[in-house]
């Protein structure tokens, strides 16, 4: 699913970026998108949901609302093919759809509700559905770098390299934020994978952060810094 979801971002972006071959490349896109609706169908759907939310954010932002209406083409070209796809060769993504337009009845049905419920309460986790308390050591534990550092490497990427910056933070917060207002019923610490995307994301992004900072510090304590938090993520992973 990571491998299939960077796949696509890449190539979303290299088809917002290339105005003559931009109908292929999409094209391409919605195909290993449709294949993500079968290894991850989470992150299909966080996927399809920044793709319509992505190029109306970007036009607002830089006031371009020409290049904004490419990339919702292109966006709705890569959500057409990849759910027409996705509809036909099974899966979690073709019960839901045949369930939701259809009238289909299935042995587990996916009722999905947007609602505050955890917003403030805490996080279902895992198959076992484990309530984890928004204000406890384990959620600390897991995004601490997060929800310290989610402010500057914002800025940070929105002021040095604002379209793909755009798209990486709202990936982050999007997959972040599903299962605290989306319940899903019995399926609601199995909606929590989400989460693993946002893993992905912020990883990837605050490692660019930290490697930015390193090389722009001259200061030796600076930098012994940057080590410092660049190990503390590292070790983050053996704890949580």
């Amino acid at each position: 699913g990571f491998a299939l979801t960077m796949a696509v971002i890449y190539l979303y972006f290299r088809a917002i970026n290339d105005g003559k071959n931009w109908f292929k490349i999409s094209l391409l896109a919605g195909i290993v998108f449709s294949f993500l609706a079968l290894s991850a169908e989470l992150f299909f759907g966080v996927l399809g949901i920044v793709f319509l939310i992505y190029p109306l954010i970007f036009a607002i932002f830089k006031k371009d609302w020409q290049k904004g209406k490419f990339y919702l083409k292109i966006s709705f070209l890569i959500l057409f093919l990849g759910l027409v796809i996705a509809s036909f060769q099974g899966g979690v993504v073709t019960q839901t759809i045949k369930q939701t337009f259809f009238g289909y009845s299935f042995p587990w049905d996916f009722h999905f509700l947007i609602t505050p419920e955890y917003l403030l309460k805490g996080l279902i986790s895992g198959e076992d559905n484990v309530f984890i308390p928004i204000f406890s050591s384990a959620v600390f534990l897991g995004w601490g770098w997060l929800i310290i550092f989610i402010v500057p490497v914002a800025l940070h990427f929105l002021r040095k390299y604002f379209q793909l910056g755009l798209f990486l933070i709202l990936l982050i917060f999007i997959s972040f934020f599903i299962p605290l207002v989306v319940t899903a019923g019995f399926w609601q610490g199995s909606f929590a994978r989400t989460n693993f995307l946002t893993t992905l994301t912020w990883n990837l992004t605050f490692g660019l952060f930290l490697g930015w900072l390193f090389f722009s510090f001259k200061n030796k304590w600076q930098r012994l810094l940057i080590i410092i938090l660049i190990s503390g993520v590292a070790f983050q992973g053996l704890f949580y």
